[in-house]
């Protein structure tokens, strides 16, 4: 009698599926992430796009289907995440300290830089104390507003609008056309879209190097942060991971300028 009165507290708690294996029972992994170049994007053959073609490997390797839930500004991913409306964001994330207090992250699968970018013709800025009195504009919730934060205590005259209703390539038009003065991106963002936007050049880049990796829901659950962990290892040492960064950034099909000049026109 005494045994079975404590089983249920020995077991309780206990009785629900992993992150891994309510993905497994599904058979569906549901990716959080934000249209752009080097995220997701409609191709000719259906969703695309550096991280699609990542997110979608291990989905094949889980053996289950990809789903994709794409959010109308950057700001709105951790709180999809929380609400568990998928089960990662996938969205060019940069892994942080204070991002790591928020979520469990997979390993990182790509390294970048960040670059400021002014409009051709006008004085290029080439350090942070020249933006001080120029229009800049930046994505809400980005990593780019720690940066400008921790800047604004040695250049007092630097400050920026954040917005979360514009993207990247929202960013970079205002620019083209003169409504502001400099922005700052990741360099893999930027060398994917510089071509569509000739009036747009690298003012200079900044120090450090950015880490990219998948955010997980935080807590002690994190099976299916280690599965991401085990699959992009194999993916690194298969070499699998560099030909998908390959496809997306490489340089082999791009045009020159004078050709996208030519395509624009």
């Amino acid at each position: 009698m005494a045994a079975f009165i404590v089983l249920p507290f020995l077991t309780s708690g206990h009785d629900r599926p992993t992150q891994l294996e309510q993905v497994l029972q599904r058979g569906s992994l549901t990716m959080l992430t934000r249209n752009g170049a080097s995220t997701y994007y409609i191709g000719p053959e259906g969703p695309t796009g550096p991280e699609v073609a990542l997110v979608r490997a291990f989905s094949n390797y889980l053996g289950v289907d990809l789903d994709i839930q794409a959010s109308t500004a950057f700001s709105q991913l951790a709180g999809m995440l929380q609400r568990r409306e998928g089960d990662l964001i996938a969205a060019n994330l940069t892994r942080t300290p204070e991002r790591e207090l928020d979520f469990n992250f997979g390993p990182d699968y790509l390294e970048t830089s960040t670059v400021v970018v002014y409009r051709r013709g006008t004085p290029r800025p080439r350090s942070l104390a020249d933006l001080a009195g120029r229009k800049i504009m930046i994505i809400a919730g980005s990593s780019y507003e720690g940066m400008l934060r921790a800047a604004q205590t040695e250049h007092p005259g630097l400050s920026w609008e954040s917005r979360d209703d514009v993207g990247m390539e929202e960013l970079l038009l205002a620019l083209a056309d003169g409504a502001i003065d400099a922005t700052l991106l990741d360099s893999n963002i930027f060398n994917l879209s510089s071509h569509f936007y000739q009036r747009v050049a690298t003012a200079f880049t900044l120090p450090g190097a950015l880490p990219h990796a998948w955010a997980f829901a935080p807590g002690s659950d994190d099976s299916l942060v280690q599965k991401a962990r085990v699959v992009l290892r194999q993916f690194e040492h298969s070499g699998r991971l560099a030909q998908l960064h390959e496809a997306y950034y490489g340089e082999t099909d791009r045009m020159d300028r004078v050709g996208m000049s030519q395509f624009m026109r």
